[in-house]
């Protein structure tokens, strides 16, 4: 069985809050999907697992994980994400926590793939700032770079831009090495 919703109806089922003042624009909503859902409303969290599948059209993001947490925010707080962000009436995010084998894809300006891999990916909704964790790794274009320290973290920034804190190395990869969604010949690489 495959679970498919889309962001504010998912935090329906952890929340006995009303329902959202409007159905999001096409292309906003956060599609997910997964074999196992398991809502907890005390601590507004909804928890994905088993083949974990991640949408996210209007960042140009899609994921893949073994495990999804998403956390809503508490209705009413000062500091709620504007009107105009995914989860109106309530249904703001907090964060977006993916685990175990993560897998990202997204797009740059130019419209060109670029691969994250990493052991954990934070989300941070209002920012839009994705930070890996965990030997992360980017290919993006002709280059890789990976973390030389379970420590090292990048940040995969607005625009297919991204950051690096700690020790990493770049290296340019053959076409033959460069998995396929990044202009390369060989299949997806785990």
């Amino acid at each position: 069985m495959t679970l498919r919703l889309y962001a504010p109806l998912l935090l329906l089922l952890a929340s006995p809050l009303r329902l959202p003042a409007q159905e999001p624009a096409a292309g906003e909503e956060i599609l997910i999907e997964s074999r196992s859902l398991e809502a907890l409303p005390e601590s507004r969290t909804v928890i994905y697992e088993k083949d974990v599948s991640v949408e996210y059209p209007a960042e140009n993001l899609w994921v893949d994980c073994d495990k999804l947490v998403v956390v809503r925010k508490v209705a009413g707080d000062p500091e709620e994400a504007a009107p105009e962000a995914p989860g109106e009436g309530g249904m703001a995010l907090e964060k977006i926590v993916a685990e175990g084998q993560v897998r990202i894809r997204r797009k740059n300006l130019e419209g060109e793939m670029q691969i994250a891999l990493a052991g954990r990916a934070i989300l941070n909704p209002e920012t839009k700032i994705v930070t890996l964790v965990g030997w992360p790794e980017l290919y993006s274009g002709p280059q890789h770079l990976k973390a030389t320290s379970e420590g090292t973290l990048i940040y995969l920034l607005e625009n297919g831009r991204h950051k690096v804190e700690g020790p990493a190395a770049t290296r340019l990869v053959p076409v033959e090495e460069r998995p396929a969604e990044v202009g390369g010949d060989s299949p997806e690489k785990d």
